[in-house]
């Protein structure tokens, strides 16, 4: 992993904790249902505290959310839960043109995915998802992964960062 691109990516999401806290409208998801926005939600509804680390942790406390109607309005189950909002800025890459995000799950021993192209914005927002969490309300170790791609504008992939989730924490009081 390039040491320096990952604390430039730490600095974004410093950004976005620090700046006006409402994260737009448009912002991504990565359960295949499109683009949607925090809606009402403000930074510190869904977390704090989150650090990108040298060792490509990331660290930090989720909040439990209830009726985040924004992120899925169709799906009840996806409206309920912990997210991690990243905002990714693709300067932080010289000449990335694009950037995706995959989203990697560990289902009992196979890993499933699901990727996205990120819009201008660089907002990403993540649903852990219930089979990656443990009976302890904790981030099962080894279950969940984010990669970072950045790519030219050739399309070809000119560098690719890998974060692990599974050091942050998860508060059990409802948001």
């Amino acid at each position: 992993m390039n040491n320096s691109t990952k604390a430039d990516l730490g600095a974004k999401i410093k950004e976005l904790q620090q700046g006006e806290k409402e994260v737009v409208d448009n912002a991504i998801d990565t359960n295949g249902t499109g683009s949607t926005g925090l809606g009402k939600k403000k930074y510190e509804d869904l977390q704090e505290n989150i650090q990108l680390n040298e060792d490509g942790t990331i660290t930090g406390t989720l909040k439990k959310v209830d009726n985040y109607k924004a992120f899925s309005s169709s799906n009840g189950t996806l409206q309920k839960g912990y997210y991690l909002a990243l905002k990714i800025d693709k300067s932080t890459v010289s000449n990335a043109q694009k950037v995706n995000v995959v989203k990697w799950e560990k289902n009992e021993n196979s890993w499933t995915s699901t990727n996205k192209d990120l819009d201008e914005s660089g907002i990403i927002i993540i649903r852990i998802p219930d089979v990656c969490i443990d009976n302890n309300d904790k981030i099962k170790e080894d279950s969940l992964k984010l990669e970072v791609k950045f790519y030219d504008s050739s399309n070809k992939t000119i560098a690719i960062n890998e974060y692990d989730l599974s050091q942050l924490t998860l508060s059990t009081e409802n948001n």
